[in-house]
């Protein structure tokens, strides 16, 4: 493999680049802190960013699609969008490969994702910080905390695809160990290869991840495909399809 690229986010959300990366803007509108001298269409993009990643809250919530939203909890998300903006230390890294590793060889699924097209994997974090401001209000507001955690949840995955979009390569979504029955164990095998300790990602002996906001994932270089959950072996029994929505953004 090679192209090996790092970030991390400082000071309030600015992201600097490692060799030669793109930094992405991180705070909670995301793409306004790219823009000193932004346009005027930048600021519809942010809007944009945090609509969608205020849906994908409520999503993990638990929330079905046509759910009405009581007042005091949108209250609360907008409280955590900001919370999560100050504990924060968004880092990510990212290699490329041109020929599957040997953990993506057993698995049908990563074959299929694959092919025989070049590939990246990444890694990203949020940074530990976030894992203890949790467990401190897990301890004092669980209802809270549930809402920090979804929105922790949502706001990694979208600086993710954020950054992603700024590598100016064509890159297919980012398939990540769980999806289509895939193991969760393969976070390790990707770790490792990308040796994400140098991002502060660590294992725990039962295999959860260390800070717990990390996200390990393979992106197929080339022409960008919808999501389907017919792909997915658990669509039959997929608590997002129950409540009328989907694990991911959109489907087409």
């Amino acid at each position: 493999g090679r192209g090996d690229r790092a970030v991390r986010a400082r000071d309030g959300g600015h992201a600097e680049a490692g060799h030669g990366g793109l930094g992405v803007g991180l705070v909670s509108q995301l793409l306004d802190s790219l823009g000193r001298g932004a346009d005027e269409g930048d600021v519809v993009v942010c809007a944009g960013a945090v609509f969608i990643m205020k849906k994908e809250i409520l999503k993990y919530l638990g929330y079905s699609a046509d759910a009405i939203v009581d007042d005091n909890v949108l209250s609360l998300m907008d409280n955590a969008l900001r919370e999560v903006e100050n504990q924060a230390c968004f880092r990510y890294v990212y290699k490329r490969f041109d020929t599957p590793l040997p953990f993506m060889n057993k698995v049908a699924a990563y074959r299929d994702y694959v092919g025989d097209s070049p590939f990246l994997l990444c890694a990203s974090t949020l940074g530990v910080q976030i894992d203890r401001y949790l467990q401190r209000l897990q301890l004092k507001d669980m209802a809270y905390a549930a809402i920090f955690d979804a929105t922790a949840n949502a706001f990694l995955e979208h600086a993710s695809n954020e950054f992603e979009k700024r590598l100016d390569i064509s890159l297919d979504f980012r398939f990540c160990p769980g999806y289509s029955g895939t193991s969760f164990a393969d976070n390790k095998e990707i770790a490792d290869a990308l040796n994400a300790e140098n991002i502060g990602i660590s294992f725990l002996d039962s295999g959860l991840m260390v800070p717990l906001k990390s996200m390990m994932g393979i992106i197929k270089i080339g022409e960008k495909r919808a999501k389907k959950c017919l792909d997915c072996v658990a669509s039959d029994n997929c608590r997002f399809r129950n409540n009328g929505t989907f694990c991911f953004i959109t489907e087409k």
